[in-house]
């Protein structure tokens, strides 16, 4: 949407539809998982841009957007930005959108995040700093996970 002076509108959650799924929050949360081996499976684009499309929706610093998205591969996402936080909350956005499409998201913050010449290979500006590295797939197994109980990390103070 642009207007006539050339500035994109901003979307309101009534521009949005939201997609039906039988996942909830809570499920999301609990179910989300890394993993490191995908299925030689391509992940549908419709369900790719399902999952950005919440990624714009994460909290950030006074609505800056400090996000942009480099599609590498149909199965491969970037997410990439001046301020880390913000864009963090928009990768986890993703990642529990892909909880939903039955899909995993691994995370991934070391060595390829930080090779000298990504900004330029990507086409991106110099002074961005990528954020976080996204492999989304279907995993080729539901890997287990565990947890400490939360009592181990609360004391209620009365």
């Amino acid at each position: 949407m642009s207007s006539e002076s050339g500035h994109t509108e901003k979307l309101g959650i009534d521009d949005c539809t939201v997609p039906e799924t039988n996942v909830s929050v809570y499920d999301a949360l609990y179910r989300r998982r890394m993993a490191w081996d995908f299925k030689n499976q391509p992940v549908p684009r419709d369900a790719l841009a399902r999952m950005l499309d919440t990624a714009i929706w994460a909290p950030n610093h006074r609505l800056t957007e400090p996000w942009r998205f480099f599609i590498l591969k149909q199965e491969t996402k970037r997410a990439h930005g001046r301020i880390y936080a913000s864009v963090c909350c928009a990768a986890h956005n993703i990642a529990l959108a892909g909880v939903a499409e039955g899909l995993a998201v691994t995370w991934e913050t070391g060595g390829p995040t930080r090779h000298p010449d990504l900004a330029r290979t990507l086409g991106a500006e110099e002074d961005w700093e990528l954020a976080t590295m996204l492999s989304i797939g279907y995993p080729t197994e539901d890997p287990p996970s565990k947890r400490t109980p939360l009592s181990n990390f609360v004391q209620w103070l009365e």
